[in-house]
C-alpha cells in the first residue's frame, strides 16, 4: 500500500467538515494509503478552524495564509490586522506552513497592486520562520515572477495546481520551485494542463487533491460529492490514492518508484517539519 501526502486541501472547508461522514472519510483514505494532509487556510476566519484539526488528527499539517481572492473583500486596516495574526500564529505554530498565498488576475476587480504587497508580506514571513510556502496563481505569472526574483525565496515553495505558462517554468525551477499536480488535470478539456505538468521536473513533482474543489473526472471510481448550493462536483480527501494511480501511469513511472519520489519530494519541500512524511 503506497504512503501518499496530500501536498494540498481544505478539510477545514465547511462543505466537507460538516458533514456527518467526515471522519470515516479520513478514515477510508488512510486506510488506502494516504498518510497525510497539508490543509491550507485562507484567511483568518478559517486558521482556528485548521489549528484545531491539525490538533486533533496527528496526520493533518497546517498552512496559514491569506489567499489573493480574500485581499479585495478585506479593507487594508483588515488586511493589516490579519498579517499581524498571521505573524503571532506562525510564531506559536511552529509545525506550520505559510500558503494557501499568492496572486490572481482571474477574479473581477483584483486589486493586484494590494495583493502583491500582501503576498511580498507572507513571503517575508516565511522566510523569517524559515517555513515551507504554498503558491496560488492565476493569470498573474508575470508578477509572481517579478517578486520571486526579486529577493528569490531560500524556503521551499510549491506552485500548487501548477498551469503554466510553459515559458516561465525554467525560471521557477531555478528559483526553486516545486509543482503540485490537481486531479482536475485529468478532465480531457485540461490535457495541454497535464501535458505542460509533465515536463516539471520529476524531483520538484507533488499531488493534491485541493478537495472539496477540483474533482477529478467521472469514472474514476472515486468517490464524487455534490455541492448542496451550487450543483457542482466536489470530492474528497479519499481522491489521492485514485490520483496516485493516474499520475504514476502519465508519467510512465512503476508505483514503488513514484511513492519513493513523492515521498522524498515531499521531505525536501516541506523540510521544516520532517516528521510529517511517513519513513
Amino acid at each position: 500500500m503506497p504512503r501518499l501526502i496530500d501536498s494540498h486541501v481544505h478539510l477545514q472547508d465547511s462543505r466537507l467538515f460538516n458533514r456527518s461522514d467526515f471522519q470515516s472519510r479520513l478514515k477510508s483514505a488512510s486506510a488506502a494509503g494516504v498518510a497525510g494532509w497539508i490543509c491550507n487556510g485562507t484567511a483568518p476566519t478559517d486558521w482556528r478552524e485548521v489549528r484545531a484539526l491539525s490538533t486533533k488528527f496527528v496526520e493533518i499539517h497546517p498552512s496559514f495564509g491569506l489567499h489573493p481572492w480574500k485581499i479585495p473583500q478585506l479593507s487594508e486596516a483588515s488586511v493589516e490586522s490579519a498579517l499581524v495574526e498571521l505573524d503571532t500564529l506562525l510564531e506559536h505554530t511552529p509545525s506550520a506552513g505559510v500558503g494557501e498565498i499568492g496572486l490572481d488576475k482571474w477574479i473581477k476587480a483584483p486589486e493586484i497592486q494590494r495583493q502583491k504587497a500582501a503576498f511580498r508580506a507572507q513571503l517575508a514571513l516565511a522566510e523569517r520562520y524559515q517555513r515551507a510556502v504554498t503558491i496560488h496563481c492565476l493569470q498573474a505569472w508575470g508578477h509572481l515572477l517579478e517578486i520571486l526574483s526579486e529577493t528569490p525565496p531560500t524556503v521551499p515553495f510549491l506552485i500548487h495546481s501548477f498551469a503554466g505558462p510553459e515559458e516561465m517554468l525554467a525560471d521557477l525551477v531555478e528559483l526553486g520551485a516545486y509543482f503540485s499536480l490537481s486531479p482536475y488535470f485529468f478532465h480531457k478539456r485540461k490535457r495541454a494542463q497535464l501535458e505542460l505538468f509533465n515536463k516539471t521536473p520529476l524531483s520538484r513533482r507533488l499531488l493534491e487533491t485541493d478537495a472539496p474543489d477540483m474533482a477529478p473526472p467521472v469514472g474514476w471510481g472515486s468517490p464524487h460529492l455534490i455541492d448542496s448550493a451550487s450543483g457542482a462536483a466536489l470530492h474528497g480527501p479519499e481522491t489521492l490514492p485514485f490520483l496516485f494511480d493516474h499520475a504514476h501511469k502519465a508519467w510512465n513511472l512503476s508505483p514503488e518508484y513514484t511513492e519513493q519520489l513523492l515521498l522524498e519530494n515531499f521531505r525536501t519541500w516541506w523540510s521544516h517539519d520532517t516528521a510529517a512524511a511517513p519513513r
